[in-house]
């Protein structure tokens, strides 16, 4: 408290306790729709522009097709023109909407997401080789031959070895590895050892490289391995795809890694197509596909999905009216108490008193 030591008039402020209502930032926005491509469950997807979104979840949609679904990419396209600088967006889609696939086969590629988009995807194949070395000379070892390498860097167990002759190519495993010292799982020619300053006669360790492309985008992984205790393993390296999934039901065998994928021996690359992805059908489009699903971190879907995001301040379903959808929405916004929802009026609504009975249903 001030202390009084001469007469006068003093102005003395006190805190009145109440705190000023305090701005809401909106520079990052949450939005859920029907989209051409993208993931329909798991975490909302980070946008920073629209070609972004444009890259992750396509184009404009189809009136014909769409209908009164199709408004997404157009608010998202609106909310950066504005000034938007962040948004998340969760695709939802109908429940017969169906991922392209390919045939039955070694390796089996599937679109990672649901959709016709992917009815064009293709994916490529041919040989890589990740190391080469030459053999020094051979030991007796308890197992079997064992075979002294020059150099065993990047050389692994189980990994699958082609062995250049001179008039011959063969495939084998590696089943142990100490230093330098290797063994196979079959033994090799007699005359495989080479010391020659340029070798006639190698080892080569051999892998492939896998490109993905559809609609003007791609993804390439190099070096991919066949072995799958490798860290550069085909699937493995796959897990890192927006575009697609894999399955490998792989022979075991040692054999050329075109062939156990499902080619030709004689063939420079080996290419797969898919086929059969569906958009699904508007009329099994309902408040449920937009309301999503709690299945627990890492597997919600819809408006359920944002429960895993913190910084949205403002959340909009483009497009959509109905009003268990929006009851969804404002309960969302509520419960968390830190994002506010953005309804979109009925198309129909020419009047106050139109707008007024909509608002009151929720």
């Amino acid at each position: 408290m001030a202390e009084y030591l001469s007469p006068g008039v003093y102005v003395e402020e006190f805190d009145s306790g109440v705190k000023a209502m305090e701005g809401v930032g909106t520079s990052t926005a949450g939005f859920i729709g029907l989209a051409e491509k993208g993931p329909v469950t798991g975490r909302p997807v980070l946008l920073t522009s629209f070609v972004d979104y444009q890259r992750r979840f396509g184009g404009y949609l189809s009136e014909l097709e769409y209908g009164t679904y199709r408004y997404l990419p157009n608010a998202v396209e609106q909310f950066f023109t504005n000034g938007g600088s962040t948004c998340y967006v969760m695709r939802a889609a109908p429940e017969d909407a169906v991922c392209a696939k390919s045939a039955e086969g070694p390796v089996m590629v599937r679109a990672q997401d649901p959709g016709a988009w992917a009815n064009t995807m293709q994916v490529f194949f041919t040989r890589s080789v990740r190391a080469r070395t030459q053999i020094l000379a051979t030991q007796d070892g308890v197992n079997g031959t064992q075979y002294r390498l020059k150099n065993a860097a990047g050389f692994r167990v189980g990994d699958l070895i082609r062995y250049r002759g001179e008039d011959s190519t063969a495939y084998y495993k590696i089943t142990a590895l100490n230093g330098s010292l290797a063994a196979f799982h079959e033994t090799l020619p007699e005359d495989a050892v080479d010391t020659a300053l340029v070798p006639a006669r190698t080892l080569e360790a051999c892998g492939v490289d896998m490109v993905i492309r559809c609609g003007g985008q791609e993804e390439s992984y190099p070096g991919c391995s066949l072995n799958p205790t490798a860290p550069d393993y085909l699937m493995a390296a796959l897990e890192k795809s927006n575009m697609a999934a894999m399955t490998l039901n792989l022979p075991e065998v040692a054999d050329d890694p075109l062939v156990l994928l499902g080619g030709a021996p004689e063939a420079e690359r080996l290419r797969i197509e898919l086929s059969g992805g569906l958009n699904g059908t508007m009329d099994n489009v309902n408040a449920g596909t937009f309301n999503g699903a709690d299945l627990g971190p890492g597997k919600r879907s819809g408006i359920e999905a944002f429960q895993e995001i913190t910084d949205v301040s403002i959340l909009a379903v483009p497009g959509v009216t109905d009003a268990n959808v929006q009851a969804k929405l404002i309960a969302h916004c509520e419960g968390l108490t830190s994002r506010f929802a953005v309804l979109d009026a009925p198309l129909d609504c020419t009047a106050v008193d139109e707008l007024n009975r909509h608002r009151k249903r929720l």
